[in-house]
């Protein structure tokens, strides 16, 4: 096994971050995070009350579980309580390694939705809820982590908007605000970045399906007040009187068939090593993009391997992961023995090269 210094020559060498991963999804450039917003402002000499007679064990241990909207007002009170949120764990590492998860959740209206405690939690582990491999965006309207091929692919990241879900499973206004709704930010999304300029409410219609099945009562009860056109607020009770919808056809716009839609519900979150302080955003591998431009040269023809090589192109990594995936990636070693260990840097204009000819 490698040295410490060979290994991070290795990452720093023949990994690189995919970065129009990032751009596929919520991404401020240059993101300052939240200290400069109005909601941040430092300054204030309200009394925390008797909260200011606790250790600050026990404060941490409440804090903890406020929203950072709240975390933000509290900052406001005084000096004081200033310095208890900027000493709590979950407040300094997610306002410092996590900054634009937290402006995407200002931006879309949910920096009131979850605790600090819940994200911290998420921004410790690495793993993605969806399947078993590295995750490195946080779904919005469930604060879970996932991987970029679940937003592509898992039924759990598909969104609607919230006429559409109304439709879909009879579902009033009153009853959507039970579960999260993300108010979408205008720009460019998906890898080939299509453009949205109208901001409009969206859902998981995972987590729209079950709400409705809740409220009906059942699956089947549900089906029936859609046929109907029959919206309901709550779950129905003695005095509560569904609405019959007019029209009770399912809007197709906005936010119907967009296959665009989960990358609007999705901003990019990286992974905190507790232990080691560090932080990783994940990786993808050189060899396997050098194995992907080669395709048609370096494998036989009529050798089905296209979907799984760029399978392989796309997929992110983290840092330990990937020097354990260095050890069996004949591209990637051909690369370090031709390339890295002859002093070559493989720089853009190298690459296109190499890669492509």
């Amino acid at each position: 096994m490698e040295d410490a210094s060979e290994q991070k020559t290795i990452i720093s060498s023949l990994a690189y971050h995919w970065s129009e991963a990032d751009r596929a999804v919520i991404q401020f450039p240059k993101s300052r995070g939240l200290e400069y917003s109005r909601t941040f402002t430092n300054g204030g000499t309200a009394s925390m009350g008797r909260l200011a007679l606790l250790p600050l064990e026990i404060l941490h241990n409440i804090v903890r579980e406020l929203d950072f909207e709240s975390l933000g007002a509290m900052r406001c009170l005084n000096t004081r309580s200033k310095d208890i949120v900027g000493k709590l764990p979950a407040y300094r590492d997610i306002a410092t390694f996590a900054h634009n998860a937290l402006r995407a959740l200002s931006a879309t209206g949910l920096l009131s939705k979850y605790s600090a405690k819940c994200l911290y939690s998420v921004l410790c582990q690495d793993r993605c809820f969806g399947c078993i491999g590295f995750g490195s965006f946080l779904f919005l309207p469930t604060g879970r982590r996932y991987c970029f091929s679940c937003i592509e692919t898992n039924p759990e990241m598909v969104v609607v908007s919230t006429s559409t879900a109304a439709a879909l499973f009879g579902l009033a206004d009153k009853a959507l605000r039970q579960i999260v709704v993300v108010t979408t930010v205008s720009g460019d999304y998906g890898i080939y970045q299509k453009t949205h300029r109208r901001r409009i409410q969206i859902v998981s219609r995972q987590e729209a399906t079950k709400l409705g099945i809740l409220i009906h009562g059942s699956e089947e009860e549900m089906e029936r007040a859609v046929t109907l056109g029959i919206h309901r607020g709550n779950v129905l009770g003695d005095n509560d009187q569904p609405r019959k919808v007019v029209n009770g056809s399912i809007p197709q716009r906005p936010g119907a068939n967009d296959d665009t839609l989960p990358f609007m519900a999705c901003t990019p979150f990286p992974y905190l090593d507790v232990q080691r302080r560090r932080i990783n955003k994940g990786v993808c591998c050189r060899g396997c993009e050098y194995n992907w431009y080669r395709r048609d040269e370096d494998f036989p023809r009529g050798y089905n391997i296209s979907q799984n090589l760029f399978r392989n192109l796309n997929k992110i990594i983290s840092e330990d992961e990937f020097l354990v995936h260095f050890e069996n990636c004949r591209s990637a070693k051909m690369l370090w023995d031709e390339y890295i260990l002859k002093r070559k840097e493989l720089s853009e204009s190298v690459r296109s090269t190499i890669f492509r000819t």
